[in-house]
């Protein structure tokens, strides 16, 4: 999918820095100036003396990516619509800020106000909500998403998933129009870190991220923490919006939370209308694996890369180890074209050829192996399951391999 950038802007940076010292300052200086807002942030550097830094500042941002060529141009892209037109205020801030600091001149940095970002914004929208909608009209299926995450899809049983939930038909028809007021469409509809800037990072959060079980680590119960002081930073700063009380509450029994807040929260979840449940994870989520490969998995379960081919997620009930051969490459061992007995498990459709056996374990667990093929290549995975659980969750995640052209998704709307 062609990304369309908000935000394209060059600067020749002084002080004969090389690439990487700059691209590392960049980083760091987001860090210490924004270290709540930063969500992830690396940098990479190149054979040709050129380096790069990107930094997402917000759950649901893309991430601003920073290109430092050997002889000091800097060049920024952002993508700020799915964050919102808050975001594109404070970002164009930030690189102004960034520039005094670090010695970049930029040349034709745009200022953008509230009412800019917020025009930008409805436009954007319309024509994103178009784009699915001629899809429709084209008979075009498939997952569909506006403003979400390019490597994750999100089971749900509405027509479209975006940061803030699931929308139906009459919602895309009004955002197709400008029908929609930004602050129920954007997770940062406003310039500030006022209450609606917490209430929409902590949906976003909850919404996206939040795995809504008993937090497995230190990092998930951090998430959790998180999200239960924006939800409070949300209501204490503007008592009487629409926040999700009983997702909140739920948080909070995860945490083991009882204070003085409890109450409250109680009583507002008592008087709260029916609505959609919060969290895309508490349903199966479809992954973006190298080479076009994808893969369905239990939401609720922890994900993390060994390497640049290997991905692995891991819960309570097992966890899933999956490696991609690079290219177009293919082990030379056949694979059988029916399954000789209980154990053996071999799947046919719509291109993809795949085998694998189940193999127990002493105390009672089972794992999985095995292959898929299709016309992008091989991948390989290994299921582990714990004793207890049935073998039919890790034979729906084996035949939910399968491979997209990742060159038609290039070719792709934003849909």
């Amino acid at each position: 999918m062609l990304v369309d950038f908000d935000l394209v802007v060059q600067g020749q940076a002084g002080g004969g820095r090389t690439a990487k010292a700059l691209a590392d300052a960049v980083r760091d200086w987001f860090q210490e100036e924004y270290r709540p807002l930063v969500v992830a942030s690396r940098t990479a550097v190149d054979g040709r003396g050129a380096a790069a830094a990107r930094i997402h500042l917000h759950p649901v941002d893309p991430g601003v990516r920073f290109h430092v060529s050997a002889r000091g141009v800097v060049t920024v892209r952002a993508d700020v619509l799915p964050v919102g037109p808050g975001f594109h205020v404070f970002l164009v801030g930030a690189l102004q800020a960034l520039g005094e600091t670090q010695d970049i001149a930029w040349v034709g940095l745009p200022r953008v106000g509230p009412r800019d970002a917020s025009e930008h914004a409805q436009e954007r929208l319309m024509n994103v909500a178009r784009d699915v909608l001629d899809g429709l009209a084209a008979g075009v299926g498939g997952p569909r998403s506006l403003m979400l995450p390019l490597h994750e899809r999100f089971s749900h049983d509405s027509l479209v998933a975006t940061p803030l939930g699931p929308r139906d038909m009459a919602w895309l028809a009004r955002a197709a129009i400008g029908g929609h007021v930004l602050r129920d469409v954007f997770p940062w509809p406003e310039p500030g870190f006022g209450p609606r800037y917490t209430r929409g990072r902590a949906l976003s959060l909850m919404w996206m991220h939040v795995r809504w079980r008993a937090p497995r680590d230190g990092d998930e119960r951090r998430l959790l923490e998180v999200v239960d002081g924006l939800m409070l930073d949300a209501w204490q700063g503007e008592p009487n919006q629409a926040l999700p009380w009983a997702e909140w509450a739920e948080i909070r029994s995860l945490l083991g939370i009882e204070d003085e807040h409890s109450p409250e929260i109680t009583r507002r979840l008592a008087d709260e209308q029916p609505r959609d449940v919060v969290g895309y994870r508490r349903h199966p989520v479809s992954i973006r694996l190298p080479a076009g490969w994808w893969v369905t998995v239990p939401g609720e379960l922890a994900t993390s890369w060994e390497d640049r081919v290997t991905w692995r997620a891991d819960g309570e009930t097992g966890s899933v180890r999956l490696s991609v051969l690079s290219g177009m490459e293919r082990s030379a061992q056949p694979l059988p074209v029916r399954a000789m007995n209980a154990n053996q498990l071999v799947h046919r459709e719509g291109g993809r050829h795949g085998a694998a056996v189940f193999e127990s374990v002493p105390g009672g667990a089972w794992t999985l192996r095995g292959r898929m093929r299709s016309d992008g290549g091989e991948v390989r995975i290994d299921i582990e399951l714990a004793p207890g659980v049935e073998r039919a969750i890790a034979a729906d995640i084996f035949r939910s391999l399968c491979w997209l052209d990742p060159d038609a998704g290039l070719r792709a709307s934003r849909t």
